[in-house]
């Protein structure tokens, strides 16, 4: 047993039971079960194929406009448009 595990027993064994109960409960809340971290891990990496098929996306999608489309340009414009009517 490392130094520091011993060091906790050490300290662990002079507490009173309700205290003891109250640690247990703690650790017991920092404890990942098994199988949550195993769903944590799938749900990570889903993320992380998510995020590239995301980008290969937007890669794409860039590839059917011209490079020199000054979209905020086009979004203002019609944004004028459409509620100039009520300035």
């Amino acid at each position: 047993m490392s130094m520091i595990k011993e060091q906790a027993v050490q300290m662990i064994a002079t507490l009173p039971d309700d205290n003891v109960a109250f640690l247990v409960e703690m650790i017991q809340r920092f404890m990942i079960p098994r199988e949550v971290e195993d769903i944590q891990g799938e749900m990570a990496t889903s993320h992380v194929i998510f995020m590239q098929e995301l980008e290969a996306m937007r890669i794409k999608a860039k590839l059917y406009f011209p490079p020199d489309l000054e979209y905020e340009k086009i979004l203002e414009e019609a944004i004028d448009e459409k509620y100039s009517s009520f300035g």
